[in-house]
Order: C-alpha cells, then structure tokens, then sequence
C-alpha cells in the first residue's frame, strides 16, 4: 500500500442512518466491524497513507458525532479506492466524504500530551460501541 502520494485527502465519517437512530441495538458483529475500522485505518497509517485519524466524543444518536481522517493519495479517484474498502463502510455502519484539502497552519509539535506524541491508535470499549482515540505509546 505503501506509495507516493503528493495530495491529501479529508476522509469524513458519519454512521448512516439505521445505525444513528437505535445503537442500543447494535450487534457483536457492529462492534466488531468498528473495531475492524480502527485496525483498517491504523494499517494506512504504518503504511505511510494515513496522516491522522479521530472522531468527536459524542456517542451514537447525537448528530454532532464524527469522524475525520487526513489520508495521502496520489489523486481523488485514488483516494476514493482507498476508502472504499474501509470496513465500516463496506458494512453500511458508516458514511463517507471525501474532500480535497490543504493543510494552511502546520502546529503537530502541539499534539502532545505530557510530554509524549500520539501516535498509536487504540481502542476502548464503551457500553455502547467501541470508541476510538489516540494514545500515547
């Protein structure tokens, strides 16, 4: 997966419908499918696609949840392929958009957190399904 890549692309996440209204009745195999989310995009990142990746803290049934993620692709159609095969979107669980961007104010030497860089994506288990964050290794 590993290649070059000189655009960057915001990949935007919402849970669809059917999952949004009712996640009470979210499945073993929903949870599991998120968590084969969080691994998917962890992959892009050792793979040198995925810039970083994260989610408001909201839990399902509250429109302000989300998720972004900034991913290098070589163009849009590129970009979209890549995507494509994220699990949960793939299952229907969630979403996706992708837009163009360009990052115009640079600060990551501000993503840390006493002293450590986030760096690994890690996952944690809520009542109501898995929820993602970034940690410090």
């Amino acid at each position: 997966m590993n290649q070059q890549a000189d655009s960057i692309f915001c990949y935007h996440l919402h849970l669809t419908d059917k999952y949004t209204a009712d996640p009470i009745q979210w499945t073993e195999d929903t949870v599991n499918t998120i968590s084969k989310h969080a691994a998917f995009l962890d992959d892009l990142g050792k793979a040198g696609i995925l810039i970083f990746a994260g989610r408001t803290l909201f839990q399902p049934g509250n429109n302000r949840l989300f998720g972004i993620a900034l991913i290098k692709a070589k163009d849009i159609e590129t970009a979209i392929q890549i995507m494509e095969k994220d699990p949960a979107v793939v299952a229907g669980i969630q979403q996706m958009d992708i837009y163009p961007f360009s990052l115009a104010i640079k600060h990551f030497d501000n993503a840390k957190w006493k002293g450590e860089s986030y760096r690994r994506l890690h996952i944690t288990k809520s009542l109501l399904f898995d929820s993602i964050y970034l940690t410090a290794r």
